[in-house]
């Protein structure tokens, strides 16, 4: 396996088309996204932010994938991806965001983005 080729385990996507302003864009993940869920896998694996005896607070969770949406938006690049905070904050180039809380390791890293599969129902 490759270095970015990573095991990951998405606790929440969310993809929107794009609205009037980045702002609104990013508003409407923060909240639709479950960040509450987010919390509980941190506190199940015992993980906090650097120099925080415990894991953050929603809010703080909330900021910290707004700042990441953000600079994903203000990048545009193709197939733009930040991730930091075991959050991934992903830019497509039909205006399109991705936020994502993947349980890899505890450090930051940027790379090309890859766009995971439609999702399928089993019946």
């Amino acid at each position: 396996m490759k270095k970015d080729d990573q095991q990951y385990l998405p606790l929440g996507d969310l993809v929107l088309p794009r609205v009037d302003s980045n702002q609104e864009m990013i508003d409407e993940v923060i909240n639709h996204f479950d960040f509450l869920r987010v919390q509980t896998a941190m506190q199940a694996l015992g993980w906090s932010y650097f120099g925080e005896p415990e894991a953050p607070s929603i809010e703080t969770l909330q900021a910290k994938a707004r700042d990441l949406l953000e600079a994903a938006i203000e990048e545009k690049e193709e197939g733009f991806e930040l991730q930091s905070g075991g959050f991934r904050a992903s830019w497509y180039p039909d205006d399109s965001i991705l936020l994502t809380f993947v349980v890899v390791s505890g450090h930051a890293s940027m790379r090309d983005a890859v766009r995971l599969p439609e999702p399928t129902v089993a019946r």
